[in-house]
């Protein structure tokens, strides 16, 4: 299969994973201890947990919450850091070694670290994780800015540009942002599924979070001792490796300029 063709198909998973999980469900909330791990069946399409609870509508209100980590990390990385590497790989100097510091300096401390020191203290939400992601993917997007702007800047039309007296903005809006697009958006790819592993390895440890909240990884903790159910460990694992596999296929499909 080609890398178009995969990128295509991943990006149908992910419509058909927006449609379906988008389908009335029942309460992911509700409780009944009458219906207590019962096997998938047209009620409950994958079942209920040890609660009573129906598996389906907690996955459902997992991938939104999932969603939503994603949006925010992924969007706060973009905006903070591409702008400050392209700052940096073009004007140089005092410019580059303040933004490179700084960047340096967040890249020091794993994110993981920061997300579980923060989320334990404010608690875990797909909003409080996505800006602890967030601001920590930003200083990884600033370097890997920078260094592709180095390389665009020194190139013909581009000093053609500055010799003509185009204004920066202008030069990297038209010029090297177009350029540099291409692997910055491969990289979105890895940056939105590190979030999902991310966050569900966050709700699995628990800090700070309800473990009544229908979060993937807090699925996972809380069956992990149902190995006589299976599907309640399937679920959301499959769930969070397709979700993860298929963004970052259709942000890796080729065919783009690199």
């Amino acid at each position: 299969m080609s890398g178009k063709v995969r990128g295509a198909s991943a990006a149908a998973v992910l419509v058909v994973l927006v449609v379906v999980f988008a389908l009335p469900h029942q309460d992911p909330t509700s409780v009944d201890l009458t219906a207590i791990l019962q096997n998938p069946s047209r009620t409950h399409l994958l079942g209920t947990d040890d609660l009573g609870r129906d598996v389906w509508a907690l996955l459902a209100a997992g991938f939104w919450r999932t969603c939503t980590v994603v949006i925010v990390t992924c969007a706060i990385s973009v905006l903070l850091g591409v702008p400050a590497g392209l700052a940096a790989g073009f004007l140089g100097r005092t410019t580059d070694s303040a933004i490179s510091s700084v960047t340096d300096l967040v890249l020091v401390v794993p994110s993981l670290v920061v997300a579980l020191i923060v989320t334990s203290v404010v608690g875990l939400s797909p909003v409080s994780a996505g800006v602890v992601l967030g601001l920590y993917g930003a200083g990884t997007y600033a370097l890997q800015t920078r260094s592709l702007t180095r390389v665009v800047r020194d190139r013909d039309h581009v000093r053609a540009e500055v010799l003509l007296g185009t204004p920066r903005p202008v030069i990297l809006a038209r010029q090297i942002l177009p350029e540099i697009s291409s692997p910055l958006l491969h990289y979105l790819g890895s940056t939105a599924a590190g979030a999902i592993l991310s966050f569900a390895g966050l709700a699995f440890l628990g800090l700070g979070v309800d473990a009544t909240v229908p979060d993937w990884g807090t699925m996972l903790y809380q069956y992990r001792s149902q190995t006589g159910h299976p599907t309640l460990l399937l679920a959301p694992s499959l769930a969070i490796a397709i979700l993860a596999g298929a963004i970052h296929m259709v942000c890796d499909a080729p065919g783009r300029k690199r």
